[in-house]
């Protein structure tokens, strides 16, 4: 059973049927399909009326919106089921809608009544009311949608595309919703669970429930003939090495070696003496090109200066000569002046050649 649970939730968790080994297996028989279909049936029927009443009764604000979604999604689910039923004579689809086991009808009781599991004074003297938000989490996030998931995942595992193609396709449908919603109950009641006496009443009530669903693969048993899918590995599993034993060994028979045969070499006529080779005289390293001096600066004339310009000729202005008297020192002879030897007579006289005034 654990090797069936691991497989289904293989199936589960990888979202879809890849994992179904079909070849050479056969599907399951019209008897046998046709009766879990209708349990699945009554399930999410009993899930749609327990999650609806609890909305009225809920204080938790977020429990309450999620009982309220989630109940018209199991309706739902309980329509895809009913379409799956056969319509053939000798199948009642209403005696077919029918609870797997009386167990398993106890367990949705308790959960219906959110009371604890370990309460034995029968469904007339429990109050509809009793309990709380963690038990009713508890019951149906750790006990009814796990279970659900793995049951609905071996039949998944069981099914063959050829005569179950409907079914497989309602089976996935329903599978991936009620993962979306084990996620969310195990999250709320998580962030509830705040002392240890929450955690002791919420262990307490699981286990109670768990013990009615004992020996059921999910929560609906396989018939008589049909039983639950064994557990096939998705990948081969490589057979155990047996350790090899290698062959005796025949010994080795030394072989003497075969002496080569000798070859003639094939004479060849006249043969032409070929000259020795005459050694090339090694060539001379090439003398290092004398570095070109480096160009001499060419001199660059420096622009004439221009000479100053000489100034412009000054004339002198005419010298005037005033004839005065000379000089006679006390005691000395005046000089004799020298004679004239300018034309111009002297003052009051006219010149020669001049006209009288």
């Amino acid at each position: 059973m654990t090797a069936d649970l691991f497989d289904a939730l293989s199936i589960s968790m990888g979202g879809g049927h890849g994992l179904r080994a079909d070849a050479g297996r056969s599907g399951l028989r019209l008897e046998d399909s046709a009766g879990l279909v209708g349990h699945y049936r009554w399930m999410e029927h009993r899930l749609f009326e327990t999650l609806g009443g609890w909305v009225t009764t809920e204080p938790v604000t977020e429990a309450r919106l999620f009982y309220d979604v989630q109940s018209q999604q199991h309706q739902w689910h309980a329509a895809l089921w009913e379409e799956r039923l056969p319509v053939l004579d000798g199948f009642d689809p209403e005696q077919l809608t029918a609870a797997p086991t009386s167990e398993i009808d106890r367990l949705f009781s308790l959960l219906a009544r959110g009371a604890s599991a370990v309460d034995d004074r029968g469904p007339d003297l429990a109050s509809p009311h009793a309990g709380g938000t963690l038990l009713r989490l508890a019951g149906l996030g750790r006990v009814v949608l796990p279970r659900l998931i793995a049951g609905y995942s071996l039949h998944l595992q069981r099914a063959t595309d050829v005569s179950d193609a409907p079914v497989i396709r309602a089976l996935e449908l329903v599978i991936r919703d009620e993962i979306q919603a084990w996620r969310t109950v195990e999250a709320m009641l998580q962030s509830l669970v705040r002392r240890p006496h929450d955690l002791a009443v919420v262990t307490a009530h699981q286990q109670a429930l768990e013990t009615l669903a004992l020996g059921v693969p999910g929560l609906v048993p396989w018939s008589a003939g049909e039983t639950a899918p064994a557990w096939t590995p998705a990948v081969a599993v490589p057979a155990p090495a047996t350790p090899s034993v290698a062959p005796p060994v025949a010994p080795a028979v030394a072989v003497p070696p075969t002496p080569p045969v000798p070859v003639e070499a094939e004479a060849v006529p006249n043969p032409v003496p070929i000259p020795p080779p005459v050694a090339e005289p090694a060539p001379e390293p090439a003398a290092a090109a004398p570095s070109d001096p480096a160009p001499a600066p060419v001199p660059v004339a420096a622009p004439p200066t221009p000479a100053p310009a000489a100034p412009p000729p000054t004339s002198a202005p005419p010298t005037i000569r005033i004839n005065q008297p000379p000089t006679t020192t006390r005691g000395s002879r005046p000089a004799t002046p020298a004679p004239r030897s300018d034309p111009t007579p002297p003052w009051g006289q006219p010149a020669a050649g001049s006209p009288a005034h």
